[in-house]
């Protein structure tokens, strides 16, 4: 795959961590023991680590867990007699379940990582420890992208920084736009919605009344395009207070409209429609034009052996107005420390030693995704991989609010009614804002 990263860099970094890396690791985390004011001696603590990345999960999170095992050994080499235990518990809603569980009765890790809506929801009751009280802390997280440092705020403190940026944006078949007689380079592609609803119809195929391929994979299920809109439309899922919907309103109402109108105006998808052969990615079909996804797909089309340069482009998240405000959705990974830990200095030393460039290389190499941190900028030379690392800048992440996880559920149900005409886009609208309205106002 041409001017990607490969996983076989996974085992070669690790198999690399001589005297270069063990210098690096000291001269970023500041020793173990270092805390905030100067070298200490170190404690002879066993560190609990639980991890989503494991077995269960896919081959990614399989990946990403066999290299932290072979870093963990750098780690507890680096800062002996600091031991570290790693637990899989790759199922996102199990872990954040045993997290509480474990905090409440004062059995929980001292560090672990988490998705994006846990970290409100671990936030909320204090379980976690406030990263920007530590100075060494707030001075790496500067050198994360906004977005990611956003989603690991709540309520102006930082307690998560970004491990696996799961950036989306538009992923489009060359061979389709050229077909459609549209241009294939990234700067012609669609800026704006109605262009690239104009380039869906183009792209899409009915034959006797059955759509055979279609322009846009429309995302179902999801409620993060429909709030990716909605704040390009100057609103959020919140007011600032987080006492109320904001979005019911025409910007709304608008942007749901838009993704109703995909299907039933511009038939640019379709609820009928064929699928791909098992166990092959849309992408590597002649059934899809576009998607709205992450950079697996990539990996995903290579897999199905066909290269990615070939056939692929990417680019942003059009926009209403084509300015940039909401260039994708950002979700992810993030990692945090527990407020009861055996160890603080061993704890912050652990976590940013698991957040430095190399760690980071080696996830997003597995995750065939792009890193979070800014000074990681010239390691992202991939055309494909470009603009997903670039849209992070501006991207569109779930709102510090540890009730997101309730309100997505429904959001998602109401948004596919819209879709499916069961209900009008204003009655979607008011039930999902009612309901959120309703939800961050309960006990």
């Amino acid at each position: 795959m041409t001017g990607m990263m490969t996983r076989r860099r996974i085992a070669a970094m690790a198999a690399a961590g001589g005297a270069a890396l063990l210098a690096a690791c000291g001269a970023q985390s500041g020793g173990a023991g270092a805390g905030e004011g100067g070298a200490k001696t170190r404690k002879a603590v066993t560190l609990e680590f639980w991890s989503r990345m494991g077995a269960g999960a896919g081959r990614s999170y399989v990946e990403t867990g066999e290299f932290e095992d072979k870093r963990l050994s750098v780690f507890m080499e680096k800062n002996a007699p600091v031991k570290v235990t790693r637990t899989v518990i790759s199922n996102g809603d199990e872990l954040l379940q045993k997290l509480t569980v474990g905090y409440v009765g004062g059995t929980g890790p001292d560090i672990f990582n988490i998705g994006s809506p846990g970290v409100a929801q671990l936030a909320a009751p204090g379980f976690v420890l406030p990263l920007d009280s530590y100075q060494r802390v707030k001075k790496e997280a500067g050198d994360f992208f906004q977005s990611g440092v956003s989603i690991g705020t709540f309520k102006q403190k930082l307690y998560g920084l970004t491990y696996y940026a799961d950036m989306r944006i538009m992923l489009y078949r060359k061979d389709r736009l050229a077909e459609a007689g549209r241009p294939t380079d990234r700067k012609s592609l669609p800026k704006t919605w109605d262009k690239f609803a104009e380039a869906g119809r183009k792209i899409a195929r009915w034959e006797g009344g059955q759509m055979t391929r279609f322009g846009f994979d429309v995302p179902r299920n999801d409620e993060s395009f429909y709030l990716m809109m909605v704040k390009q439309l100057g609103k959020d899922l919140l007011n600032p207070e987080q006492t109320k919907a904001n979005f019911d309103n025409a910007e709304g109402e608008r942007a749901l409209q838009t993704i109703v109108d995909f299907i039933h105006r511009d038939r640019i998808d379709s609820f009928e429609r064929p699928a791909p052969p098992p166990n092959v990615t849309l992408l590597a079909t002649d059934i899809a034009g576009s998607m709205f996804n992450n950079t697996q797909q990539i990996g995903n089309v290579a897999a199905a052996g066909i290269n990615p340069a070939d056939v692929l482009v990417t680019d942003f998240a059009p926009e209403f107005s084509g300015r940039e405000t909401a260039t994708g959705y950002l979700g992810g990974t993030w990692l945090m420390a527990g407020k009861q830990n055996k160890d603080v200095d061993a704890t912050l030393d652990l976590l940013l030693f698991l957040t430095e460039p190399e760690q980071l290389t080696g996830v997003t190499t597995a995750f065939n995704a792009v890193p979070p941190r800014k000074s990681m900028d010239k390691s992202v030379t991939d055309p494909l991989l470009r603009p997903f690392y670039e849209a992070q800048d501006k991207g569109w992440s779930v709102p510090g609010h540890p009730k997101f996880s309730v309100l997505r559920v429904k959001i998602r149900e109401v948004v596919l009614q819209a879709m499916r005409r069961e209900k009008s886009v204003k009655e979607a609208v008011s039930e999902m804002a009612a309901f959120t309205t309703t939800t961050v106002n309960s006990a």
